[in-house]
C-alpha cells in the first residue's frame, strides 16, 4: 500500500481523499444529532451564511448544509446499491 501511494499520480491522491472525506461524511451523519433537514420552517427563511448555518437557509426555512449532507449519505447508498447489483 506504501509503494501505491507514494508512485500514485498527485490527482489520485487528492481524488481519493476527497472521495473518503464524503464517505466518512456520509456515515457519520447519523451519529450527530441535528434537526430533520427535510422539516419546513425550521429556522428563519432565506438566512445568509453565518457561523450558525454555514450555507444559509433555503427560502422553506430548511438549513442548506445540512441538506446537503443527507444527501451525500443518499448519494453513497444509492451508489452502494447500484454497484451491488451491478457485479
Amino acid at each position: 500500500m506504501k509503494k501505491f501511494w507514494k508512485n500514485s499520480n498527485f490527482r489520485l491522491k487528492i481524488g481519493l481523499i476527497i472521495t473518503a472525506i464524503f464517505v466518512i461524511i456520509g456515515f457519520i451523519i447519523y451519529f450527530i444529532p441535528h434537526i430533520n433537514p427535510f422539516t419546513f420552517n425550521s429556522y428563519p427563511s432565506k438566512l445568509k451564511p453565518s457561523p450558525q448555518h454555514w450555507l444559509g437557509t433555503t427560502s422553506m426555512g430548511q438549513d442548506v448544509l445540512w441538506l446537503l449532507i443527507e444527501a451525500i449519505h443518499n448519494s453513497l447508498l444509492i451508489g452502494l446499491i447500484v454497484a451491488t447489483i451491478g457485479t
